[in-house]
């Protein structure tokens, strides 16, 4: 049994996984940028940044594989192609397997589209969470319904459609509920009802500014339905869920009051033989 050899094995990614979380915390430091991720100050990547880690990493890699290689004693194989040769034979014969989620990380990073505590939702992969960190090939998202992580490729963020629900040179950003009430009921007393549920949600959340006034429109007229929808903006984007909740909770709770009930008849059609 090869003790020694696995030993020094062990040892050599032990040093340059050290190595590695050295140089990233190091580069962090000086390039870094200091924002705000769920109401903690973090010091987070840069373009500048990443771009070095990405390219410590590669660095630190070509290195390791050349240090295995003489540990295990294949250095003909060295001999025989050269080390540029077999460092290129390396890349070309694994390129399928990291050089597309590497590429990735180096055009989110590098065109700022993306950094950690963006709150992201990728319909298609059915993921609705913040981003805590991009790696090299992969990003760790915080799933906002249930609280655990997901790594997903850095190339699912090009390839999906990815909504970052943040504010933009646009606007502060906007978020929306649904309801569908049932014919007959004035309008007036809709929109006094739905104000009064986001009045409710507002003084109890430092999410939504109880001085703005939310919009109140019908998004359509349906069979057996009216499709209201309360249109708010929404501060801190990571508490998503939780003011939807809190808002459907309200208008549940405030049916009575009002005289509008949230459930609607269902349509029936009767077919004569």
């Amino acid at each position: 049994f090869p003790a020694d050899e696995v030993s020094r094995t062990s040892l050599t990614l032990l040093a340059s996984y050290l190595i590695f979380n050295a140089i990233e915390a190091l580069l962090l430091s000086k390039y870094g940028e200091d924002i705000e991720v769920m109401g903690v100050s973090r010091k987070v990547e840069t373009p500048t940044s990443r771009t070095l880690e990405l390219v410590a990493f590669s660095v630190i890699v070509m290195t390791v594989i050349i240090g295995l290689i003489n540990v295990w004693e294949i250095t003909g194989l060295l001999e025989t192609t050269g080390v540029i040769g077999f460092l290129a034979l390396i890349v070309f014969t694994t390129k399928d397997y990291w050089l597309r989620d590497f590429l990735s990380g180096i055009l989110v990073i590098g065109g700022n589209s993306a950094k950690r505590g963006d709150v992201i939702s990728i319909p298609e992969a059915g993921i609705l969470g913040i981003i805590l960190e991009i790696r090299g090939l992969q990003t760790r998202i915080r799933d906002l319904a249930q609280g655990h992580d997901i790594e997903i490729p850095n190339y699912n963020l090009l390839q999906y459609r990815t909504d970052y629900l943040r504010k933009s040179k646009g606007g502060p950003f906007k978020d929306f509920v649904e309801f569908h009430i049932g014919y007959g009921i004035p309008s007036s007393d809709v929109k006094d009802y739905l104000n009064a549920v986001y009045n409710a949600v507002s003084n109890s959340s430092s999410s939504l500014d109880a001085l703005r006034e939310p919009k109140i429109t019908i998004r359509e007229n349906s069979n057996n339905a009216v499709i209201w929808r309360l249109t708010y903006v929404l501060e801190r984007p990571y508490q998503l869920l939780l003011v939807r909740n809190s808002i459907n909770m309200a208008a549940y709770d405030l049916q009575d009051e009002y005289g509008i009930q949230l459930s609607t008849p269902q349509l029936e059609k009767l077919v004569d033989g």
